[in-house]
């Protein structure tokens, strides 16, 4: 419903406050725009906008009423814009957070993998018992597998994908461009 009455809107606020021009623009552009002519048509008693701008041209002490009105109005909208923005910096914020905690689980993660498989090796290999044991040699075979998928990560496509992925997003990794 608000759209048509941009035009209107944009005369109404150019004419008597021009900082709230720049907030006909945008998804909320119809809204501003309705409140804009219905302060406007409510400080006049008048039925139309149109009557309302008449009016408004002729009568200088409900111009005064009408910029005060709209003064109000601007703060409203600065302090949602204000408190918006300082939303999205936290949210910001606080996933990059996660995300620094996040880089070091892949590092972390294959080290115990490779370590237990490094032990898991020793025990198959060098002491007499655990050669024998069937349990100590299929625990050895998924620690390899592991072992194998942790290799593939740090030396193939994952990570010449993860390298890729930092040329696309300005080519530094996040981790390294946040610290």
């Amino acid at each position: 419903m608000g759209l048509p009455l941009i035009p209107m809107a944009v005369g109404l606020a150019s004419e008597f406050l021009p900082g709230l021009v720049r907030h006909l623009g945008g998804d909320k552009a119809g809204e501003v725009a309705e409140t804009i002519t219905e302060t406007a048509k409510t400080v006049t008693g008048a039925a139309s906008p149109e009557e309302a701008a008449e009016i408004l041209r002729r009568d200088a002490e409900k111009q005064r009423a009408l910029k005060q009105k709209l003064a109000e109005y601007e703060l409203q909208l600065e302090t949602t814009i204000a408190a918006d923005r300082r939303d999205a910096r936290e949210l910001t914020e606080t996933l990059a957070k996660e995300r620094r905690a996040l880089a070091w689980s892949a590092p972390f993660l294959s080290a115990i993998i490779l370590v237990a498989f490094g032990v898991m090796v020793y025990v198959v290999v060098v002491t007499p018992a655990g050669g024998n044991s069937q349990v100590a040699q299929i625990l050895l075979g998924a620690l390899a597998s592991m072992a194998v998928q942790v290799t593939n990560f740090w030396l193939g496509s994952s990570r010449s994908s993860q390298e890729k992925t930092a040329l696309l997003t300005g080519g530094k990794r996040f981790e390294q461009s946040q610290s």
